[in-house]
């Protein structure tokens, strides 16, 4: 793969990583949501005092709205535990995403040491083919 073929998929992965970040915030923001909803349902619930009942009428009634009540607690929290899922799906994906970057970045470091090394290894060639010319002139000229 080319030095510009390597950049590009650098550029690919990093912009996957980041896009996998701002899906991981917002699934995490959606989650902190979907649970603050739950828990003020559930302490609304919770602080619901004993009523006056003063006939079955009403009686029946309040069962009614508490088992509505309790009916949306549950769907709150249902909805909280799928937003946890999420949640934990795009964590992986985003750590899938970041690791895969980081190998690349890595190849794209080993490869540019590599070329610096060999870039080295070539300037001291030359140096020692000029250094042997100019000490095969010097013996020549004795």
């Amino acid at each position: 793969m080319t030095r510009d073929g390597l950049a590009a998929v650098v550029r690919v992965r990093s912009v996957r990583e980041l896009d996998s970040r701002i899906g991981l915030a917002h699934a995490l923001s959606d989650q902190r949501a979907a649970e603050a909803a739950a828990e003020q349902m559930g302490a609304a619930l919770a602080s619901r005092g004993t009523p006056e009942l003063t006939s079955a009428a009403a009686f029946v009634s309040q069962r009614h709205l508490l088992t509505g009540a309790a009916t949306a607690l549950l769907e709150r929290e249902r909805a909280a535990g799928v937003a946890a899922g999420v949640s934990a799906a795009a964590r992986a994906r985003w750590q899938d995403d970041r690791g895969a970057l980081r190998a690349v970045e890595l190849l794209a470091e080993r490869r540019a040491e590599a070329r610096r090394a060999e870039l080295a290894r070539r300037e001291a060639a030359a140096a020692d083919d000029i250094a042997a010319q100019r000490w095969a002139r010097s013996q020549g000229a004795r």
